[in-house]
């Protein structure tokens, strides 16, 4: 870059892609997407939409949110013993800027390729703890349903109770 004041995407362009293609921003579709080995998200406007990226595969109907699935222990997903799901969606305070704040649930389908053996659990604000969460194991992926009887935005896939 030689000159700060000029753009490097066009006016019209509907995307921009990073020169490794793991970071994308689609303006025409409202969506943004991280498709690393160690990290594997889309964000926006993904309701009704189902996101293919390396290993994981992520089909939500809730119409605005984030996923986000992580490796937490340096290896690529694939092969992690330790994954992170962070989720997220519409938040809005009780009454102006007070609380409680009521966040919408992040609904669909997870399909995440990971070792076998591992255990989904979720954050339960609720009780304060970890609490185990049915998830199926076929043909090398973990199939992750998404609902509000989740009552959290963070689970872990991993071997230990963290």
């Amino acid at each position: 870059i030689t000159d700060p004041n000029q753009s490097l995407i066009s006016g019209n362009a509907p995307e921009a892609v990073s020169d490794t293609g793991e970071l994308r921003r689609n303006w025409d579709q409202g969506t943004y997407t991280i498709n690393t080995l160690r990290t594997q998200a889309v964000m926006g406007w993904i309701g009704v939409k189902t996101a293919v990226l390396q290993g994981v595969e992520i089909a939500i109907t809730t119409r605005n949110a984030t996923v986000a699935v992580q490796s937490l222990d340096g290896n690529p997903i694939g092969q992690s013993r330790n994954i992170m799901i962070s989720l997220g969606a519409r938040s809005e305070p009780k009454l102006g800027a007070q609380a409680p704040i009521y966040s919408e649930p992040v609904e669909g389908k997870l399909f995440i390729a990971a070792p076998q053996g591992l255990k989904l659990r979720a954050w339960d604000a609720r009780a304060g703890k970890m609490r185990v969460v049915p998830a199926s194991y076929k043909g090398g992926r973990y199939s992750v349903v998404l609902d509000k009887a989740l009552r959290g935005y963070w689970l872990f896939l991993s071997v230990s109770s963290i």
